[in-house]
């Protein structure tokens, strides 16, 4: 093998190993990002991968907020605008969001789209920013001390990270509006006094709200299984509790039962307790959801 040949064949041996190392570490971030809490885990995590597979000086991670950009995020040699807010017409984060578009600036200095007294302070000469989806929720922005020209590869990198970036965002924002949307169900049902409670059909363990606990005269935080509820009710009503739950488990039928609940001090209370069955992806019932309710009153008045 001649020594052209050899050289060769080491380059394009080098080049397979470092494309290799690099899709290892696209492949870490993406499994990173599958678990972010919020959006913070997202933006370090995004901007620490990209600063890495890029070779970067500073990375930077931006949201948009209405006609804002928010630098949430960077992973840089020295400051540059974390935490700070600024008009999308008056920085170059703003600019590719605007237009959907990437900029590569090779020199801030000579590119009318910088605000150049922002960059003054800062060490970045050059830069390159991509935004995050067609429709951009934000951008990513990586930064060199030098004038550079970037070349496909690295560009290709960072629009892969802008791309990946979208579903961790999504995931995070769809868990916090359940969040939200639990605590105003949560919040609803103590203003109506509805109770709320789970019954998991392979286990039977029993999960209760605090409503519940008091519709059943259990005050205290104590230990309240399936078979506290069932020895809790009117004997008259037990079985039909018991049907009532073993048909939703079977069948996967939901149910409204009217029934008596009997306190420690020996008086007699009704609650309406219904329930709606959750399936898992074979269509098997796997639990019943349900909400309880006091009728004391319609009952006690002959309703």
């Amino acid at each position: 093998m001649s020594r052209l040949s050899s050289t060769l064949r080491n380059d394009a041996g080098g080049r397979e190993a470092a494309a290799d190392a690099r899709w290892l570490e696209i492949s870490h971030v993406i499994e990173k990002l599958s678990t972010a809490s919020d959006v913070n885990d997202v933006a370090a995590y995004v901007s620490q991968a990209a600063r890495s597979l890029v070779g970067a000086d500073g990375v930077t991670f931006v949201l948009r907020e209405g006609a804002l950009c928010h630098y949430v995020e960077e992973d840089a040699v020295g400051p540059l605008w974390k935490g700070q807010r600024f008009p999308m017409s008056a920085c170059i984060s703003g600019w590719s969001m605007l237009n959907a578009a990437t900029a590569i600036v090779p020199d801030v200095y000579a590119d009318p789209r910088i605000p150049v007294a922002a960059y003054e302070p800062t060490f970045v000469r050059s830069l390159v920013m991509v935004p995050i989806g067609s429709e951009p929720l934000g951008a990513i922005g990586a930064y060199w001390s030098t004038k550079r020209t970037v070349d496909s590869e690295t560009l290709g990198l960072l629009e892969l990270l802008a791309r990946v970036t979208i579903p961790a965002v999504n995931m995070v924002h769809m868990r916090t509006m359940l969040e939200h949307a639990e605590v105003r169900a949560i919040r609803a049902h103590e203003i109506a006094r509805i109770g709320a409670w789970t019954l998991d059909t392979e286990t039977c363990k029993l999960s209760v709200s605090q409503i519940f606990r008091s519709q059943m005269g259990r005050m205290s935080e104590g230990q309240f299984t399936y078979g506290d509820l069932i020895n809790q009710l009117h004997p008259e009503d037990r079985e039909a509790l018991r049907a009532s739950i073993t048909n939703a488990a079977d069948n996967g039928e939901n149910f409204g039962l009217a029934c008596r609940v009997i306190w420690a001090d020996g008086s007699v209370h009704w609650l309406d307790l219904r329930a709606d069955v959750l399936r898992d992806s074979r269509g098997v019932v796997t639990r019943l959801c349900g909400v309880s309710s006091s009728i004391d009153i319609s009952r006690r008045g002959g309703l």
